[in-house]
């Protein structure tokens, strides 16, 4: 979750990126990344308790800075519902963009992506 500053809002951080890809270009060697990448992030968190049932969480990341990846921002907002004690649905909308690259050869291959979309879930409480 992250470091509660003040009321429903929290400082967050690491992302964790599971990217695998192999990449051939011409009469270059392949390019291979596996499993993935982990990236400092600085990140807010707004996680209010709507009611006894309803939980919202707006989540806003963003960072890089060349350590993992050289762009990685996100945003996010998802409603949960908790139907009964320790079971619940999870809905929302999210957006990623990630901009990765590497030298080979002294030639530079840059991966950039943006992700976005509706998330849905089944959750499980404690």
């Amino acid at each position: 979750m992250g470091y509660a500053f003040y009321k429903d809002f929290y400082f967050t951080g690491v992302r964790y990126l599971g990217l695998s890809y192999s990449i051939t270009l011409g009469n270059f060697p392949t390019f291979h990344r596996s499993p993935g990448l982990t990236d400092p992030l600085l990140g807010l968190l707004w996680r209010p308790q709507i009611s006894r049932k309803w939980l919202l969480r707006v989540n806003l990341l963003g960072g890089g800075f060349g350590v993992g990846s050289n762009v990685d921002v996100s945003a996010t907002g998802l409603a949960d519902w908790q139907f009964v004690k320790h079971f619940g649905l999870t809905m929302g909308y999210g957006v990623i963009h990630f901009d990765i690259g590497d030298t080979r050869f002294r030639q530079r291959l840059t991966v950039n992506q943006t992700l976005n979309g509706p998330q849905f879930g089944f959750g499980i409480y404690f």
